[in-house]
């Protein structure tokens, strides 16, 4: 199994469910785990997101 990681900085504006759908149109059959921290200094949510791919041979997305 292949698994890539991937980090984001999420503005606080962009709920979880928005930022799901933004992996959704970037990854076909993505399979993943998503965690979100609330980082109040910087005021922004930071997020991993392990994603397990099918294919070895298929490749990954760009950040959002």
């Amino acid at each position: 199994m292949l698994f890539t990681l991937q980090m984001y900085k999420i503005p606080r504006n962009m709920n979880k469910m928005s930022f799901l759908d933004i992996i959704n149109k970037r990854v076909s059959d993505p399979m993943f785990q998503c965690n979100f921290v609330n980082d109040s200094g910087r005021e922004v949510f930071l997020s991993v997101a392990y994603l397990m791919f099918k294919n070895k041979t298929q490749k990954g997305y760009e950040s959002a």
